[in-house]
Protein backbone atom coordinates (compact mmCIF):
# COMPACT_ATOMS: atom_id res chain seq x y z
CA UNK A 1 0.00 0.00 0.00
CA UNK A 2 1.46 3.69 -0.98
CA UNK A 3 1.13 5.99 1.42
CA UNK A 4 0.16 9.24 -1.37
CA UNK A 5 -1.59 11.56 0.74
CA UNK A 6 1.79 12.81 2.12
CA UNK A 7 4.68 13.31 0.07
CA UNK A 8 8.23 13.14 2.46
CA UNK A 9 9.70 16.38 1.37
CA UNK A 10 13.04 16.91 2.27
CA UNK A 11 13.78 21.18 2.00
CA UNK A 12 17.57 20.35 1.68
CA UNK A 13 16.54 18.66 -1.88
CA UNK A 14 13.14 20.53 -2.65
CA UNK A 15 12.62 24.18 -2.55
CA UNK A 16 9.10 24.17 -3.97
CA UNK A 17 6.21 22.33 -5.33
CA UNK A 18 3.87 23.11 -8.01
CA UNK A 19 0.21 20.96 -7.97
CA UNK A 20 -2.09 22.36 -10.21
CA UNK A 21 -1.84 26.24 -10.31
CA UNK A 22 -0.78 26.17 -7.14
CA UNK A 23 3.28 26.92 -6.76
CA UNK A 24 4.21 26.05 -2.78
CA UNK A 25 6.94 27.64 -1.79
CA UNK A 26 8.43 24.89 1.16
CA UNK A 27 11.58 26.47 1.78
CA UNK A 28 9.52 29.83 3.29
CA UNK A 29 8.17 27.05 5.69
CA UNK A 30 11.03 25.59 6.48
CA UNK A 31 14.13 27.91 6.18
CA UNK A 32 16.83 25.76 8.25
CA UNK A 33 16.33 22.55 5.97
CA UNK A 34 13.84 20.68 8.50
CA UNK A 35 11.65 17.69 7.06
CA UNK A 36 7.93 19.00 5.99
CA UNK A 37 4.99 17.11 5.08
CA UNK A 38 2.86 18.33 2.09
CA UNK A 39 -1.13 17.20 2.65
CA UNK A 40 -4.19 18.22 0.99
CA UNK A 41 -7.07 18.33 3.15
CA UNK A 42 -10.64 16.95 2.38
CA UNK A 43 -11.96 20.28 0.85
CA UNK A 44 -8.73 20.16 -1.29
CA UNK A 45 -6.55 23.00 0.54
CA UNK A 46 -2.40 21.99 0.80
CA UNK A 47 -0.70 22.57 3.82
CA UNK A 48 2.58 21.92 4.87
CA UNK A 49 3.61 20.47 8.23
CA UNK A 50 6.61 20.42 10.20
CA UNK A 51 7.91 17.28 11.07
CA UNK A 52 10.81 18.44 14.13
CA UNK A 53 8.47 17.97 16.60
CA UNK A 54 7.10 14.44 15.91
CA UNK A 55 9.00 12.65 19.24
CA UNK A 56 8.28 15.49 21.48
CA UNK A 57 4.90 14.78 21.42
CA UNK A 58 3.11 13.53 24.83
CA UNK A 59 1.35 10.82 25.64
CA UNK A 60 -2.80 11.51 24.72
CA UNK A 61 -4.65 11.98 27.91
CA UNK A 62 -7.85 12.31 28.47
CA UNK A 63 -8.37 16.11 28.38
CA UNK A 64 -7.28 15.72 24.50
CA UNK A 65 -11.28 14.40 24.31
CA UNK A 66 -14.18 16.01 23.81
CA UNK A 67 -17.90 13.96 23.65
CA UNK A 68 -20.36 16.49 21.74
CA UNK A 69 -24.34 14.88 22.54
CA UNK A 70 -26.91 15.43 20.28
CA UNK A 71 -30.54 13.85 20.70
CA UNK A 72 -33.52 15.12 18.64
CA UNK A 73 -34.46 17.25 21.64
CA UNK A 74 -30.82 19.08 20.88
CA UNK A 75 -30.15 18.38 17.15
CA UNK A 76 -28.00 21.76 16.79
CA UNK A 77 -26.99 22.58 19.95
CA UNK A 78 -24.48 19.40 21.43
CA UNK A 79 -24.38 19.08 25.30
CA UNK A 80 -20.69 18.96 25.73
CA UNK A 81 -18.64 16.20 28.01
CA UNK A 82 -15.12 16.50 29.14
CA UNK A 83 -12.37 14.34 30.94
CA UNK A 84 -14.69 11.01 30.39
CA UNK A 85 -17.10 11.95 33.01
CA UNK A 86 -19.65 10.07 32.41
CA UNK A 87 -22.01 11.96 35.41
CA UNK A 88 -22.27 14.75 33.00
CA UNK A 89 -24.89 12.95 31.28
CA UNK A 90 -26.80 13.24 33.68
CA UNK A 91 -27.13 16.80 33.28
CA UNK A 92 -27.64 16.76 29.35
CA UNK A 93 -30.71 15.44 27.18
CA UNK A 94 -28.97 11.53 26.92
CA UNK A 95 -31.92 8.95 26.73
CA UNK A 96 -30.36 5.81 28.62
CA UNK A 97 -33.42 3.99 26.94
CA UNK A 98 -32.41 4.40 23.76
CA UNK A 99 -29.74 3.47 21.41
CA UNK A 100 -26.05 5.21 21.46
CA UNK A 101 -24.10 5.98 18.11
CA UNK A 102 -20.49 7.08 18.31
CA UNK A 103 -19.14 9.07 15.44
CA UNK A 104 -15.28 9.57 15.64
CA UNK A 105 -13.53 11.78 12.92
CA UNK A 106 -10.02 11.18 11.49
CA UNK A 107 -6.94 13.40 10.81
CA UNK A 108 -7.35 17.20 10.03
CA UNK A 109 -10.91 17.20 11.41
CA UNK A 110 -12.79 17.93 14.81
CA UNK A 111 -16.40 17.63 15.64
CA UNK A 112 -17.41 20.36 13.09
CA UNK A 113 -16.01 18.35 10.31
CA UNK A 114 -18.46 17.19 7.53
CA UNK A 115 -18.25 12.86 8.31
CA UNK A 116 -19.83 14.45 11.59
CA UNK A 117 -22.18 16.92 10.76
CA UNK A 118 -23.40 14.76 7.43
CA UNK A 119 -23.62 10.92 9.54
CA UNK A 120 -25.08 12.53 12.94
CA UNK A 121 -27.70 14.04 10.71
CA UNK A 122 -28.45 11.74 8.41
CA UNK A 123 -28.96 9.40 12.24
CA UNK A 124 -31.07 11.93 14.11
CA UNK A 125 -33.64 13.09 11.18
CA UNK A 126 -34.44 8.80 10.78
CA UNK A 127 -33.40 7.40 14.23
CA UNK A 128 -34.55 8.40 17.57
CA UNK A 129 -30.79 7.90 19.28
CA UNK A 130 -28.62 9.32 21.27
CA UNK A 131 -25.77 10.14 18.71
CA UNK A 132 -21.99 10.89 21.12
CA UNK A 133 -19.10 12.86 18.51
CA UNK A 134 -15.91 12.30 19.53
CA UNK A 135 -13.65 15.26 19.00
CA UNK A 136 -10.28 14.54 19.44
CA UNK A 137 -9.22 17.21 17.49
CA UNK A 138 -6.13 18.61 19.69
CA UNK A 139 -4.54 15.37 18.35
CA UNK A 140 -5.65 14.90 14.90
CA UNK A 141 -4.91 18.37 13.70
CA UNK A 142 -1.00 17.98 14.50
CA UNK A 143 0.99 16.02 11.74
CA UNK A 144 -0.11 12.61 10.61
CA UNK A 145 2.85 10.85 12.53
CA UNK A 146 1.39 12.53 15.66
CA UNK A 147 -2.37 11.85 15.01
CA UNK A 148 -1.57 8.27 13.93
CA UNK A 149 0.18 7.43 16.74
CA UNK A 150 -2.69 8.71 19.36
CA UNK A 151 -5.27 6.39 17.64
CA UNK A 152 -4.28 3.51 20.54
CA UNK A 153 -4.62 5.65 23.08
CA UNK A 154 -7.42 7.65 22.04
CA UNK A 155 -8.98 4.56 21.15
CA UNK A 156 -8.44 3.14 25.28
CA UNK A 157 -10.35 6.11 26.29
CA UNK A 158 -13.68 5.78 23.90
CA UNK A 159 -13.58 1.89 25.08
CA UNK A 160 -13.35 2.94 28.80
CA UNK A 161 -16.59 6.06 28.29
CA UNK A 162 -18.08 3.56 26.70
CA UNK A 163 -17.73 1.16 29.70
CA UNK A 164 -18.53 3.56 32.55
CA UNK A 165 -22.13 4.22 30.28
CA UNK A 166 -23.11 1.01 30.19
CA UNK A 167 -21.99 0.65 34.50
CA UNK A 168 -23.97 3.68 35.17
CA UNK A 169 -27.30 3.03 33.11
CA UNK A 170 -27.23 -0.95 33.21
CA UNK A 171 -27.10 -0.74 29.24
CA UNK A 172 -26.43 -4.06 27.03
CA UNK A 173 -23.66 -3.41 24.91
CA UNK A 174 -25.52 -4.27 22.00
CA UNK A 175 -27.40 -0.92 22.16
CA UNK A 176 -23.89 0.66 20.60
CA UNK A 177 -22.94 1.54 17.27
CA UNK A 178 -19.43 3.26 16.45
CA UNK A 179 -18.60 4.11 13.00
CA UNK A 180 -15.44 6.26 12.25
CA UNK A 181 -13.83 7.44 9.44
CA UNK A 182 -9.82 7.38 8.56
CA UNK A 183 -7.93 7.53 11.52
CA UNK A 184 -11.16 7.20 13.55
CA UNK A 185 -12.30 3.54 12.15
CA UNK A 186 -9.11 2.56 14.03
CA UNK A 187 -10.24 4.55 16.75
CA UNK A 188 -13.63 3.14 17.24
CA UNK A 189 -11.78 -0.38 16.17
CA UNK A 190 -9.31 -0.17 19.44
CA UNK A 191 -12.52 1.31 21.22
CA UNK A 192 -14.34 -1.85 20.31
CA UNK A 193 -11.59 -3.97 22.14
CA UNK A 194 -11.77 -2.45 24.83
CA UNK A 195 -15.19 -2.66 26.23
CA UNK A 196 -15.83 -5.20 27.95
CA UNK A 197 -18.51 -6.96 25.88
CA UNK A 198 -18.09 -6.54 21.98
CA UNK A 199 -20.58 -3.88 20.94
CA UNK A 200 -22.69 -4.44 18.57
CA UNK A 201 -21.17 -3.27 14.75
CA UNK A 202 -18.69 -0.78 14.03
CA UNK A 203 -18.88 0.66 10.23
CA UNK A 204 -15.26 1.52 9.12
CA UNK A 205 -15.52 4.45 6.64
CA UNK A 206 -12.28 4.42 4.41
CA UNK A 207 -9.78 3.12 7.61
CA UNK A 208 -6.36 4.78 6.88
CA UNK A 209 -4.15 2.56 5.56
CA UNK A 210 -0.61 4.45 5.96
CA UNK A 211 1.78 3.24 8.53
CA UNK A 212 -1.04 0.43 9.42
CA UNK A 213 -0.31 -3.02 8.55
CA UNK A 214 -2.53 -6.05 8.17
CA UNK A 215 -0.60 -7.99 10.39
CA UNK A 216 -0.85 -5.72 13.44
CA UNK A 217 -4.54 -5.33 14.65
CA UNK A 218 -3.58 -4.55 18.12
CA UNK A 219 -4.28 -0.58 17.08
CA UNK A 220 -6.73 -0.98 14.30
CA UNK A 221 -9.71 -1.88 12.96
CA UNK A 222 -10.65 -5.91 12.48
CA UNK A 223 -13.05 -8.22 13.10
CA UNK A 224 -12.41 -8.99 16.60
CA UNK A 225 -13.55 -5.64 17.34
CA UNK A 226 -17.43 -6.00 17.79
CA UNK A 227 -19.86 -8.21 16.93
CA UNK A 228 -20.40 -7.22 12.95
CA UNK A 229 -18.12 -4.77 11.20
CA UNK A 230 -18.68 -3.42 8.14
CA UNK A 231 -15.98 -1.56 5.58
CA UNK A 232 -16.91 0.74 2.74
CA UNK A 233 -13.83 0.99 1.15
CA UNK A 234 -13.01 4.27 -1.35
CA UNK A 235 -9.79 5.35 -1.70
CA UNK A 236 -8.05 1.81 -1.44
CA UNK A 237 -4.19 1.94 -1.92
CA UNK A 238 -3.80 5.32 -1.57
CA UNK A 239 -5.60 6.80 2.11
CA UNK A 240 -7.68 3.92 2.88
CA UNK A 241 -7.15 0.08 3.47
CA UNK A 242 -7.14 -1.94 -0.26
CA UNK A 243 -7.31 -5.22 1.52
CA UNK A 244 -10.88 -6.46 3.28
CA UNK A 245 -10.63 -6.16 6.92
CA UNK A 246 -13.93 -6.52 7.93
CA UNK A 247 -16.80 -9.11 8.22
CA UNK A 248 -18.31 -7.56 5.11
CA UNK A 249 -15.85 -5.48 2.86
CA UNK A 250 -17.74 -2.96 0.53
CA UNK A 251 -16.00 -1.64 -2.92
CA UNK A 252 -17.80 1.49 -4.42
CA UNK A 253 -17.06 1.20 -7.79
CA UNK A 254 -13.33 -0.76 -7.31
CA UNK A 255 -13.12 1.07 -3.87
CA UNK A 256 -9.86 2.95 -5.16
CA UNK A 257 -11.09 5.87 -6.79
CA UNK A 258 -14.42 7.58 -7.26
CA UNK A 259 -16.79 9.01 -10.37
CA UNK A 260 -16.72 12.57 -10.05
CA UNK A 261 -13.11 13.33 -8.03
CA UNK A 262 -11.36 14.89 -10.71
CA UNK A 263 -7.61 15.59 -10.61
CA UNK A 264 -7.94 13.88 -6.56
CA UNK A 265 -3.90 13.49 -6.72
CA UNK A 266 -3.88 12.42 -2.75
CA UNK A 267 -7.21 10.80 -2.87
CA UNK A 268 -8.98 12.96 -0.59
CA UNK A 269 -11.94 13.35 -2.58
CA UNK A 270 -12.59 9.80 -2.80
CA UNK A 271 -11.50 9.20 1.13
CA UNK A 272 -14.58 11.65 1.74
CA UNK A 273 -16.77 9.63 -0.52
CA UNK A 274 -17.46 7.16 2.07
CA UNK A 275 -19.51 8.93 5.03
CA UNK A 276 -20.94 10.38 2.07
CA UNK A 277 -22.27 7.87 0.55
CA UNK A 278 -22.65 6.04 4.06
CA UNK A 279 -25.04 9.24 5.31
CA UNK A 280 -26.95 9.00 2.21
CA UNK A 281 -27.58 5.05 2.88
CA UNK A 282 -29.60 6.14 6.00
CA UNK A 283 -30.92 9.41 4.83
CA UNK A 284 -32.39 7.50 1.29
CA UNK A 285 -35.58 5.29 1.71
CA UNK A 286 -35.70 5.26 -1.99
CA UNK A 287 -32.58 4.94 -3.33
CA UNK A 288 -30.33 2.25 -2.15
CA UNK A 289 -26.44 0.84 -2.29
CA UNK A 290 -26.97 -2.43 -3.87
CA UNK A 291 -23.75 -4.24 -4.22
CA UNK A 292 -23.04 -8.20 -5.31
CA UNK A 293 -20.53 -10.33 -3.71
CA UNK A 294 -17.84 -10.94 -5.90
CA UNK A 295 -14.36 -12.25 -6.07
CA UNK A 296 -13.01 -8.99 -7.64
CA UNK A 297 -14.09 -5.62 -9.21
CA UNK A 298 -13.23 -6.98 -12.58
CA UNK A 299 -15.60 -9.77 -12.26
CA UNK A 300 -18.19 -7.31 -11.31
CA UNK A 301 -18.03 -5.94 -14.16
CA UNK A 302 -17.99 -8.57 -16.14
CA UNK A 303 -21.32 -10.09 -14.50
CA UNK A 304 -19.28 -13.07 -13.21
CA UNK A 305 -20.46 -12.52 -9.40
CA UNK A 306 -22.97 -14.86 -7.60
CA UNK A 307 -26.47 -13.65 -6.99
CA UNK A 308 -25.59 -13.05 -3.38
CA UNK A 309 -26.66 -9.47 -2.94
CA UNK A 310 -25.94 -6.87 0.26
CA UNK A 311 -27.75 -3.06 0.62
CA UNK A 312 -24.20 -1.19 2.01
CA UNK A 313 -24.95 1.09 4.64
CA UNK A 314 -27.99 2.04 6.40
CA UNK A 315 -28.43 2.23 9.95
CA UNK A 316 -29.42 -0.92 10.13
CA UNK A 317 -26.55 -2.73 8.59
CA UNK A 318 -26.64 -6.47 7.37
CA UNK A 319 -24.98 -8.08 9.53
CA UNK A 320 -25.24 -11.45 7.79
CA UNK A 321 -23.34 -10.46 4.75
CA UNK A 322 -19.59 -11.83 4.75
CA UNK A 323 -17.22 -11.26 2.46
CA UNK A 324 -16.29 -8.65 -0.51
CA UNK A 325 -19.16 -6.99 -2.39
CA UNK A 326 -19.05 -4.32 -5.25
CA UNK A 327 -21.46 -1.85 -6.54
CA UNK A 328 -21.56 1.03 -9.00
CA UNK A 329 -22.16 5.35 -7.65
CA UNK A 330 -23.27 8.23 -9.11
CA UNK A 331 -20.63 10.51 -10.39
CA UNK A 332 -22.86 12.99 -7.66
CA UNK A 333 -25.57 13.50 -5.22
CA UNK A 334 -27.75 11.24 -5.05
CA UNK A 335 -25.11 8.34 -5.60
CA UNK A 336 -27.38 5.72 -5.11
CA UNK A 337 -29.12 4.10 -7.56
CA UNK A 338 -33.04 4.18 -7.59
CA UNK A 339 -34.01 0.51 -8.42
CA UNK A 340 -37.61 1.18 -8.56
CA UNK A 341 -39.60 -0.80 -10.91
Amino acid sequence: MRPLFVLLLAVTTLKAASIGNSNIRLDEYSPDHRDVILTQTEEGEYRVMDLQDVRLQKSATVADIHYYLYTKKNKDTPYLIENNDVSELANSKFNHKKRVVFIIHGWNNDYTSSVNTLVKGALLDNADVNVIVVDWGKLANKNYFTARFSVRKIGQFVGQFINNITEKYKKSYKDFVIIGHSLGAHVAGVAGANTKQKVDYIVGLDPASPLFTLHNIDDRLDTTDADFVEIIHTSGGRLGFLSPIGHADYYPNGGTSQPGCFLDVFGSCAHSRSYMYFAESIRDKVREFRAFKCDSYSHFKKGKCNSSESVMGEFTVNKNARGTYYLETKSKEPFAEDFRT
